[in-house]
């Protein structure tokens, strides 16, 4: 599969994730592989991500409080910060924090990060269903 052929359902229900886990009684993990992230994880590009994100702004905001909200010491945060947000490490082991500008741009960053983090703990039999 390329970039090009990515269904672009599947770049909706990955950006709308956090959204349906306020709403829905299921796990993230549930979520995630309900979005069809699996199915394109290798090939998935930030610019998909940035499109989206793009048309539909309120989803920034969603995954900002999904980070705000997370009960966890591993994985990702998202944050505001003067002038932009911040993507780091909660437990400061990974790549160094890094700021944006651009809303868009931390955020598609940080879904990629994320989504990577969740599917670290999944099962190859787990990514097929």
């Amino acid at each position: 599969m390329t970039v090009e052929a990515i269904d672009p359902g599947v770049i909706a229900a990955i950006c709308a994730i956090p959204r349906r886990f306020c709403h829905e009684e299921k796990s993230m993990r549930d979520l995630v592989a309900e979005s069809g992230y699996y199915r394109v994880e290798t090939i998935l590009a930030l610019e998909l991500l940035h499109s989206h994100l793009n048309a539909e702004p309120s989803l920034i905001e969603d995954w900002e409080r999904w980070s705000q909200d997370k009960r966890t010491s591993g994985g990702w945060y998202l944050t505001r910060s003067v002038g932009g947000l911040t993507v780091g490490s909660l437990d400061g082991r990974f790549e160094p924090t890094r700021f944006y500008a651009s809303a868009m741009e931390a955020c598609a960053e940080f879904i990629v990060r994320e989504l990577k983090s969740v599917g670290a703990h999944v099962s190859d039999r787990e990514r097929a269903d």
